[in-house]
């Protein structure tokens, strides 16, 4: 399996298949399946919503719950991309009851995470806190490290802006321990650039500049960034 290492190769792959549409249903939805996933770890879009609802159409009937709600949330993701945000809900809604109902405690992580975005979007902020909260609650049930520390992440971002930063402190202290054990640069990055920003927030502009010092030495791929807000500390 060429994801997630090799997600760029893999969507070459997939991209080979010039007419999708003609599979069977059972390699139709295969194919769909890995395209949601190569979307997880590259830039490329998802496919349509009419895809999406043939895919779910025949894992319903043949797929694993943990398939299901898979499909039943990238359906969600392209209504969404689409504007149609009340169908994205109630798809992602019922995505989350049929992962809550068998275990699949990852992927109704990440719906939840979706759910989050979308009620933020919405400015309907204390249902986007829950939603976040569940997340973190469900990736650190399945120990997936790497999505509860970025949920963690998350969730303290918004708690800084609802100048909660008693609430948000600890939790990046938390994600930055997770962060030093499995040893990745992006996540390293990502909370600490999430720690500039809310000393930031609080005016202590000396632990912003270090945490965004830590944030350029861990060398990722968004490093720039964390070089701007350096840069905006010092103007």
């Amino acid at each position: 399996m060429l994801l997630p290492v090799y997600a760029d190769s893999a969507s070459v792959l997939l991209d080979s298949v010039k007419t999708p549409d003609e599979l069977d249903d059972e390699d139709f939805a295969r194919w769909c399946m890995l395209r949601g996933k190569v979307t997880d770890e590259t830039t490329t879009g998802l496919p349509p919503i009419y895809q999406w609802k043939r895919a779910q159409g025949w894992f319903t009937k043949h797929g694993t719950p943990e398939e299901q709600a898979q499909t039943a949330l990238y359906l969600g993701r392209a209504y969404a991309e689409d504007g149609e945000y009340d169908k994205a809900m109630k798809t992602y809604t019922d995505a989350l009851q049929l992962a809550k109902e068998h275990r699949a405690y990852n992927v109704a992580g990440y719906i939840c995470t979706y759910m989050a975005d979308l009620y933020k979007f919405k400015e309907t902020i204390s249902e986007c806190l829950k939603k976040m909260q569940e997340a973190c609650q469900f990736f650190r049930q399945t120990e997936n490290n790497k999505s509860y520390a970025y949920a963690l992440k998350s969730l303290a971002c918004e708690w800084a802006l609802a100048d909660s930063f008693h609430l948000a402190v600890p939790l990046l202290q938390t994600a930055d321990s997770i962060s030093r054990s499995i040893s990745n640069k992006d996540l390293t990055s990502a909370v600490a650039n999430a720690f500039g920003i809310v000393y930031e927030m609080q005016g202590k502009y000396k632990d912003a500049e270090k945490y965004h010092l830590k944030a350029i030495e861990a060398d990722s791929e968004e490093s720039y960034k964390d070089s701007v807000a350096l840069l905006h500390i010092y103007i």
